[in-house]
């Protein structure tokens, strides 16, 4: 795994551990699967956490997640090459990626 992608993974795991964790991507990323009114987003927040009902999960390759946009479903794929910045959005720690 590349570096970078390897300090997202474990920074976005270490904050899930402690609560929530808003990940900021840009959407417009050809491997990112996020609905079509969202694709042209280059700042799009999405908050996770562990305990989400819908199926979430953490690769070292990026994050897979059903999430409800507009009371809709949709089955996400946000690969850490699209991640800009994570962090928490109560205390605001986070870290910001080039």
């Amino acid at each position: 795994m590349e570096n970078e992608n390897k300090n997202k993974y474990d920074f976005l795991i270490q904050l899930l551990s402690e609560g929530d964790a808003m990940v900021c991507l840009d959407a417009r990323f050809p491997t990112v699967d996020v609905p079509g009114t969202h694709k042209d987003n280059s700042a799009l927040s999405l908050v996770f956490n562990l305990n989400f009902r819908r199926p979430f999960d953490v690769q070292e390759d990026g994050i897979y997640a059903t999430l409800a946009f507009g009371g809709r479903s949709h089955k996400c794929v946000i690969p850490f090459e699209a991640v800009w910045g994570i962090h928490d959005p109560e205390s605001k720690k986070g870290q910001v990626w080039e």
